[in-house]
């Protein structure tokens, strides 16, 4: 019966000793784990031109696809690396980007993002390489167990017909349980898989005209159209007595960091009506000083993940006072931090907190 179980987590393991039952057959080879070699691309563009087709033109033009948003950036940077122990590393860098409607056969519309700087930083890390350690010592001794067994008694069949119920009850396990047998721990002792988002943005400008409102509603309008529902019937016909394949993920522990830095941002209302002159901008909301840290940790598989934000700004509003032709304060700079934190478990709930 103890050669038996052995022959079972032989037979869940994948990790046979010899591929064959045959005399002649020689022991399969265990892949040994090792750290990957680091792989790194960097892609470098000069005035670079993205366009992104809309439906914002006319609704009766025939060249809807020429029209849409145009992002220009004076010099871009994209890097990306993958290697180690199940780590990622992607940076993207972008100088003078400004983002402006693009409507075909018409003037160069003004842009509603401005110049601004753009430095986005992620790093992924998975570790796998302990895991897969343990597994091959794990292998190694049983594989020794079985060559003992093989010597002392003749190499005859461990798949007894007795020990079928116990085999039908190893082909059952699920991938939880198959972890577990593997590698030896359960998959809350994992290395924990950390995602960590860096954003840096210097001064962000986002400025709306008077004469682009047509343009930013049929944007919208756009994007809360309903889509079209599948016909169920067809799909209940052609599904009808297909169950659909059960896919157990083995958990791991993660966490997911956001850390996002802004100088100044700002919301401006600018009327450019041939009425009136220079275009005046006739409100101003300023964030200055915005930092934002954001983290999702999932450390136990029952507990669920907790999650906090905190988000630190100086606030401030003005606007044109057109009868002394000066900017009047709504808000005055006004300090503000947020903070929200959300917890909880399979049997005591979600609890929720924000000040």
């Amino acid at each position: 019966q103890d050669m038996t179980f052995i022959s079972n987590v032989l037979s869940v393991l994948k990790s046979n000793e010899y591929e064959n039952d045959s005399k002649q057959a020689k022991p399969s080879k265990i892949a040994i784990p090792q750290i990957s070699k680091w792989f790194y691309f960097n892609l470098i563009g000069n005035n670079t031109r993205i366009f992104v087709p809309l439906p914002i033109g006319h609704p009766e033009s025939s060249k809807t696809e020429r029209n849409g948003i145009m992002a220009k950036i004076d010099t871009m940077q994209f890097r990306y690396g993958f290697g180690g122990d199940g780590q990622t590393a992607l940076r993207f860098r972008a100088f003078d980007f400004e983002v402006a409607f693009k409507l075909d056969g018409s003037s160069p519309n003004p842009s509603f993002l401005q110049h601004f700087n753009l430095d986005v930083e992620m790093k992924t890390s998975v570790p796998f390489f302990s895991e897969e350690v343990a597994k091959v010592k794990k292998v190694l001794v049983i594989r020794r167990l079985q060559r003992w067994w093989r010597l002392n008694h003749g190499g005859r069949d461990l798949q007894h017909p007795r020990s079928l119920q116990r085999n039908q009850s190893f082909t059952a396990l699920t991938n939880r349980k198959a972890f577990i047998l593997e590698h030896g721990i359960v998959p809350n002792e994992r290395e924990t898989g950390t995602t960590k988002l860096k954003v840096s943005i210097d001064k962000l400008i986002l400025k709306a005209y008077f004469s682009q409102v047509q343009l930013w509603n049929r944007l919208l309008a756009s994007f809360s159209k309903p889509t079209a529902e599948p016909n169920s019937d067809d799909d209940r016909s052609e599904s009808e007595g297909v169950p659909e394949p059960l896919k157990e993920i083995v958990f791991r522990p993660s966490a997911f960091e956001v850390d996002l830095k802004v100088n100044t941002v700002s919301v401006v209302i600018c009327d450019d009506r041939p009425r009136t002159y220079g275009n005046p901008d006739v409100v101003r909301l300023h964030a200055k000083s915005c930092a934002l840290k954001y983290l999702v940790d999932c450390q136990e598989e029952d507990t669920g993940a907790k999650t906090r934000a905190d988000l630190k700004l100086v606030l401030s509003v003005q606007y044109l006072d057109s009868s002394v032709s000066r900017y009047a304060n709504i808000i005055v700079p006004w300090e503000l931090q947020i903070e929200f934190q959300k917890s909880g478990d399979a049997y005591g709930g979600q609890s929720h907190s924000l000040w």
